[in-house]
């Protein structure tokens, strides 16, 4: 079977710096922080983009025409490309627009080549659309907001170098300008790509009072609660595709706007939030299930081959390093029940997620970790905290077996090259991602490119892209009566689809995407595909669902031998 159409790699040919697209993120809140949102001299204003909908497949439907299907590719390429396998020619489920419009003459996905189009939706030109069929919805426009948290990068940058020291140098500082029009770059393109029943799309990027870095520990809700009053009211949006905290998503569902981002919120906290509150990350809940079983297949019963000296081969004694956050606790409780009901163990260790304490408590982490005698530590933590903690168990002289969760992008080859690679060579465990995508390559990339071929889109769009992809999906789905309700109604019928950002749908009872993952392990020799810097996650690329995981010991394949024409350094006899 042939793979969708790719963007044209030709795209990408200036080389980028080493976080180049995703940067050293604190549970997702310093990914906006550092590479997304929190620019240098961003103005307090209020800036409102309005772009019209080129409503592909309208045409064909009104004038029997064909109109060639737009993939995320570079200009010229064939729009011809193969179709993701299992979509659909027709909308499935209760979806508004079954009823309203019926599928493309000319093809059966909206965006061929796009492994994750919702299906083609034929829409007659000037049809009635239904008008104001929500707050922020009228028959013209659908408002959208992307709101822009108070802190200043500065006094971020600062204390994250004192972390990573030289890594630290690393880090990309986007303007206000490279910001707005990379946001804006992605409405423009749904908005021409995806069926949007005749109205037009228009972003609100606008500065708010919320402290991300307080939202993100559950603090910050006087000011979270002001500003979704705010996007509720003043500006009145149907939708936010920047509610990446849990304080601002709360006040936003409070409020009845659909908020896309909440990250790793449990399975619970969605569903009291219904249908408001959506998030292209993983729910804890589902995750930490899907850990469990890993853990009690694939780990648990075996002795610690991946380890180091002084730990390899030793019977697993397992830790689980998770944040102290009331809900990441929760989901981790919903683990240790199934690990326990195995007949298997996992002590948890608990950090705060704060900067300006991180280092010392990887210090202590790192020590009583090495006290306690643990060989295998499963890290559901930001990607921050192991930089640190494999550096402190180095100097400890001390190299158990890591187990990686995919939490933050933890599972990313631009991540993974930022720790200490004489501990991370003993890296193992899964992701809900895809394969790595070669920068200046990837769908989000190309998909920028293609409506503003003059600029590049900033470090970190892939975060924005799968956001806005969300919503875009939503309303597509939603049909022409679009409200909260549609919209969920949308995401239930949407048939998914694999690709670099894993396997999507949203099957009922779920708020989050990803529906498998897969087996990765670190291959210290190899050259990662995304910036052919040395370090890379490699897999067999085989996807099971929860509860098809195979039996077996983890990641037999890190275990063999290394090429013998591949020169060993000092420091890998670790």
């Amino acid at each position: 079977m042939k793979r969708p159409l790719r963007p044209d790699r030709s795209l990408g040919g200036a080389p980028r710096r080493l976080l180049g697209g995703y940067g050293p993120l604190l549970a997702l809140a310093v990914a906006f922080l550092l590479v997304v949102t929190l620019v240098p001299t961003i103005a307090r204003e209020t800036s409102v983009f309005a772009v019209q909908s080129n409503d592909v497949g309208t045409a064909a439907a009104a004038t029997g025409s064909t109109v060639a299907g737009r993939a995320p590719t570079a200009p010229g390429a064939a729009a011809t490309a193969p179709v993701a396998a299992g979509k659909q020619a027709s909308v499935p489920g209760p979806a508004g627009a079954v009823a309203a419009a019926g599928p493309c003459a000319d093809r059966t996905v909206q965006v061929v080549g796009d492994p994750y189009s919702p299906p083609c939706i034929a829409w007659p030109k000037g049809k009635d659309n239904g008008g104001a069929t929500s707050s922020g919805v009228t028959k013209d426009t659908i408002k959208i907001s992307f709101r822009m948290p108070i802190e200043n990068i500065s006094d971020y940058e600062s204390v994250i170098r004192q972390l990573t020291g030289d890594k630290g140098d690393a880090i990309p500082a986007p303007t206000e300008a490279d910001v707005k029009r990379t946001i804006q770059d992605y409405i423009t393109y749904f908005s021409q790509r995806f069926q949007l029943y005749g109205r037009k799309i228009e972003m609100v990027q606008w500065k708010g009072k919320g402290s991300v870095l307080n939202e993100i520990v559950g603090a910050g809700q006087e000011a979270a609660q002001a500003d979704a009053i705010r996007a509720a009211k003043e500006l009145k949006v149907f939708a936010d595709v920047s509610a990446f905290t849990q304080p601002y998503n709360d006040a936003l569902a409070r409020q009845g706007v659909v908020a896309i981002g909440a990250p790793y919120m449990s399975r619970q906290w969605f569903a009291a939030h219904q249908p408001y509150s959506w998030s292209p990350f993983p729910d804890c809940t589902s995750l930490s299930e899907t850990i469990a079983e890993y853990m009690n297949k694939r780990v648990f019963g075996y002795p610690a081959e991946h380890a180091g000296p002084g730990v390899v081969g030793k019977p697993r004694k397992v830790a689980l390093v998770v944040p102290d956050n009331p809900e990441y606790q929760q989901c981790a409780n919903a683990g240790d029940k199934i690990i326990e009901a195995a007949g298997n163990k996992a002590a948890r260790y608990n950090y705060t997620l704060d900067l300006a304490t991180l280092s010392d408590q990887a210090n202590n982490l790192a020590a009583k970790l090495k006290a306690d005698g643990i060989t295998t530590v499963v890290l559901a933590t930001d990607p921050l905290l192991p930089l640190l903690l494999t550096s402190r168990m180095s100097q400890q002289n001390y190299y158990p077996e890591w187990v990686v969760t995919g939490t933050a992008l933890t599972d990313l080859d631009v991540v993974g090259q930022f720790y200490d690679q004489s501990q991370w060579k003993h890296a193992f465990g899964m992701s809900m991602l895809g394969e790595q995508q070669a920068q200046g390559a990837s769908y989000a990339y190309a998909a920028a490119k293609s409506v503003d071929p003059n600029h590049e889109p900033i470090f970190g769009a892939e975060l924005i892209y799968y956001f806005c992809y969300m919503v875009a999906t939503g309303i597509q789905m939603a049909g022409p009566d679009l409200t909260p309700q549609s919209f969920a109604a949308g995401m239930r019928a949407y048939p998914g689809g694999t690709g670099p950002a894993g396997t999507w749908g949203y099957p009922k009872g779920e708020y989050s995407p990803y529906r498998d993952a897969r087996e990765i392990w670190w291959d210290p020799n190899g050259t990662s595909v995304f910036n052919n810097a040395p370090g890379r996650y490699a897999s067999t690329n085989k996807r099971f669902k929860q509860g098809a995981w195979p039996a077996g010991p983890a990641a037999p394949q890190q275990l063999a031998p290394a090429p013998k024409d591949v020169a060993t350094k000092p420091e890998d006899q670790r």
